[in-house]
């Protein structure tokens, strides 16, 4: 008897822990606009020339604008010999988030496949590195060094983490 009412009582211990992890799971903002987290990445990863954003046809044709997404901002390197290149896009439905980062690491891996490595052989770090993050309905993608990736990691946290 002992032995059923351990197992139970460990049953009800780990569901309840189970429970308390999922609940952490929206430990971000949902609220901020992607312009507002772009430019503070631009803003703490200066560059000579400064940073563009693209325009929409890039968001249609790169990420086919799927419409759950409600907010994007992508930024890339104004200078020709940089590949710096970032983007940010909030998903409205928390559900559609992994069909967007799905999207958005096919973009990635199509920009690695394309990339001209003879063009400018120090910038092929970047595209070798380049990532996609989840933070809660945000997923965002990055072109950049590691230090700058860590910068830009570190500063969306600051305006993300409740």
């Amino acid at each position: 008897m002992k032995k059923y009412i351990f197992r139970f009582c460990s049953f009800i211990i780990i569901t309840i822990l189970t429970l308390s992890l999922f609940s952490c799971g929206d430990s971000y903002r949902n609220d901020v606009k992607t312009e507002t987290i772009a430019t503070a990445i631009a803003e703490k990863l200066t560059l000579d020339d400064g940073y563009s954003v693209s325009d929409s046809d890039s968001f249609k044709y790169n990420f086919n604008e799927p419409s759950y997404v409600d907010d994007y901002t992508i930024m890339y390197a104004k200078s020709s010999t940089n590949v710096n290149r970032f983007g940010v896009f909030h998903v409205s439905d928390s559900k559609s988030v992994e069909a967007m980062q799905q999207i958005v690491e096919d973009y990635v891996q199509k920009y690695k496949d394309n990339f001209n490595y003879d063009y400018l052989p120090l910038e092929n770090p970047k595209i070798e590195n380049g990532k996609v993050i989840v933070y809660g309905n945000y997923v965002v993608f990055m072109f950049l060094n590691e230090a700058d990736q860590s910068t830009a990691d570190i500063e969306i946290l600051n305006l993300l983490e409740k």
